[in-house]
């Protein structure tokens, strides 16, 4: 019998099996994860599989597909247009994210923008004053839809576009509009769409990269740090927009598509253009609903439910948490196989009776602990039917012809391997709004409330509100302080533990609406929001620094002022002299991966280790600490006996 490979947490779907798992299973370890990870939000929208794009705009009206920026925006009246249409055909067949063209590249605008009258106000319908993006977010969230927004970056018709700082300006207040107006959006679109013969990125820069003496274009680094999931975008018809002249792409067309997006490891971003009514064409969402159903029907039945399945090896017991028949469980991302170390990995499903007639194969990888398979090979009673490379979240495979078979195996020719040093950096990793917050370094706390009349530090609760009249408040003044001192962030006790509210809150009376300031009519969360928004080591060979770890900064003061010509830094954790051994024997080959990690630059330090150790010239060591700054400050009278390092 056939033996064949497949890599870790390989799941060939299908239906829910629920596991009893002792507690000793459950302790089993599970596989480590392999760099780069999908966040939950890219599982969550990996998991949508189809999206319905909408290309609506004034090139509806005008039978184009880029406009120029210089139509009349008085033709634009989709005169029956009803967006609950559009929100019931995606919930028909069974879409729950819906993109819109806010604006496309001719630059008229589908709301009331208050920075362009290139939009709807300026068109006859509903004269004026309707907001197709409005009624566009009401229907979807109506039905439970999310909505994205497409917001074209190239503007034909704006005066600003080429002024890179005005237009972006622009732009920006554009996009802040749309996110502010309209509450949660899913998705944005920013095209990188524009004319030819355009000057850009190719032909101002050269763009082609250099790698160890060989020319170097990178389609996606496999040892990259960032999971970034693929879209693939297209159109039910021959264009973008609708035309009158045009029809919808046959089934099996759509079906094609299907296979080679979603099939192919993407997320299918469907284009579905409302007509110059202002609603989908009967055409088109009767097409729509024949591509779900088809799709339905294909995957609606697995053959192999109830078959028997045997693996190389597994984590844990037979039928534990990482057992072979995971791989027939519909809960693709959540729970699989996963095989014990060992180099043989390989899969194999059996039907004893009749066997199995099949023409479609779908194979799913657990991304949320990353991606491992690169090539694949499957068989059928012994001959290879299907092959391919990477798998990723979803991999179909359309046979040629019905096969017969009782015996359906796995093998992977090739997988990703965790290597002796895990990657770094090392995880948890700081968001972008956790870096930016790390680097205010001083944040000013406002404690001010009803304790500030009672000259108390905690409130019992039952102080009359009357006593809070702070007559003179100025919240400008408070955000002039900080301003002045370099600081960034305010934080106000809007309500301490008394309970006193410094706003009226509707919840309760116990605030300013029944004290003396302002009458009751006061609201210092308001004033101070409004106010704060308004302004909007080892040196020459001897030690004279040491410390414990460094994280975002560590200062040292020196006693009395160092003169040094060379400066070193010493990491005297366990595991960096491990890594010191390490780098000594296998050296050059870990400096290529880390290069090839791509990790970071940095300035170049002379770093050693412990006294005979080997000293390593250039980054290599920093790399390993994710060192990316070390600064000299000279000497002041005004820091102290010395300056910082």
């Amino acid at each position: 019998m056939l033996k064949l490979f497949l890599p870790l947490f390989l799941i060939l779907t299908v239906s829910l099996f629920n596991l009893v798992k002792s507690k000793r299973e459950l302790a089993i370890t599970p596989p480590l994860p392999i760099l780069p990870l999908p966040t939950y939000a890219q599982l969550e929208w990996q998991q949508r599989e189809i999206i319905m794009f909408l290309h609506f705009g004034i090139n509806t009206f005008t039978d184009s597909e880029w406009g120029t920026g210089k139509e009349n925006p008085s033709i634009f009246n989709p005169s029956t247009l009803n967006a609950n249409q559009w929100a019931s055909v995606a919930e028909e067949v069974g879409i729950i994210l819906m993109i819109l063209t806010a604006k496309h590249h001719d630059g008229f605008c589908l709301w009331p923008s208050q920075y362009t009258d290139h939009s709807v106000i300026s068109s006859t319908w509903k004269d004026g004053h309707g907001d197709v993006v409005e009624e566009f977010v009401n229907a979807a969230k109506a039905r439970n839809i999310d909505v994205g927004l497409y917001l074209s970056p190239w503007d034909r018709h704006d005066w600003r576009y080429g002024d890179d700082l005005k237009y972006n300006q622009y732009y920006l207040a554009q996009l802040q509009e749309l996110l502010k107006r309209y509450g949660s959006v899913k998705e944005i679109w920013f095209d990188g769409a524009k004319g030819a013969g355009a000057p850009n990125m190719s032909t101002k820069h050269d763009i082609q990269r250099h790698f160890n003496g060989f020319r170097y274009v990178n389609m996606g680094d496999e040892k990259g740090t960032d999971w970034s999931p693929p879209e693939c975008d297209t159109s039910i018809r021959p264009g973008w927009f609708w035309h009158a002249s045009e029809t919808p792409k046959n089934l099996t067309r759509l079906l094609e598509i299907y296979y080679t997006s979603v099939g192919r490891n993407c997320v299918l971003l469907i284009n579905v253009p409302p007509n110059s009514t202002g609603l989908i064409s009967d055409i088109d969402a009767q097409r729509m609903r024949e591509f779900r159903s088809a799709i339905d029907t294909i995957f609606s039945v697995n053959l192999a439910e109830n078959c028997s399945v045997k693996a190389s090896s597994q984590l844990g017991r037979e039928e534990g948490r990482f057992g072979p028949r995971n791989v027939l469980d519909n809960d693709h991302l959540w729970t699989y196989w996963a095989p014990s170390d060992e180099d043989d990995q390989w899969i194999e499903m059996n039907e004893e009776n009749e066997g199995w007639r099949f023409n479609v194969i779908r194979i799913q990888e657990a991304i949320g602990l990353g991606q491992r398979i690169k090539q694949h090979e499957i068989y059928a009673d012994g001959k290879i039917v299907a092959n391919g490379t990477t798998v990723g979240y979803k991999r179909l495979h359309r046979l040629e012809g019905v096969v017969h078979a009782n015996q359906v195996s796995c093998l992977a020719l090739s997988k990703r391997e965790l290597v002796i040093i895990p990657p770094l950096p090392i995880l948890p990793l700081p968001t972008y709004d956790q870096l930016e917050w790390q680097q205010r370094e001083i944040i000013m706390f406002l404690h001010f409330g009803i304790n500030t009349f009672t000259d108390s530090e905690w409130g019992t609760g039952k102080e009359k509100p009357s006593i809070f009249n702070p007559t003179s408040l100025n919240a400008n003044q408070w955000a002039s302080v900080a301003k002045e001192v370099g600081i960034s962030l305010m934080i106000l006790t809007a309500k301490h533990q008394d309970g006193f509210c410094l706003w009226p809150s509707q919840h309760t009376d116990h605030s300013v609406i029944s004290s003396p300031w302002k009458d009751g009519h006061g609201d210092a969360v308001e004033e101070f929001v409004n106010a704060a928004k308004a302004p909007n080591i080892n040196v020459d060979g001897k030690i004279v620094a040491y410390g414990p770890a460094v994280g975002y900064k560590r200062l040292r003061r020196f006693e009395g002022v160092v003169h040094a010509r060379q400066v070193r830094i010493l990491k005297g954790c366990l595991w960096s002299l491990v890594l010191h051994f390490i780098l000594i024997l296998f050296g050059t080959q870990i400096s290529y991966y880390f290069r090839e990690m791509n990790i970071i630059n940095l300035l170049p330090l002379r770093l050693s280790s412990w006294k005979a150790w080997k000293n390593f010239d250039g980054p290599t060591l920093a790399r390993l600490g994710l060192v990316f700054g070390l600064n000299l400050h000279p000497f002041s009278s005004d820091t102290g006996p010395g300056g910082s390092a």
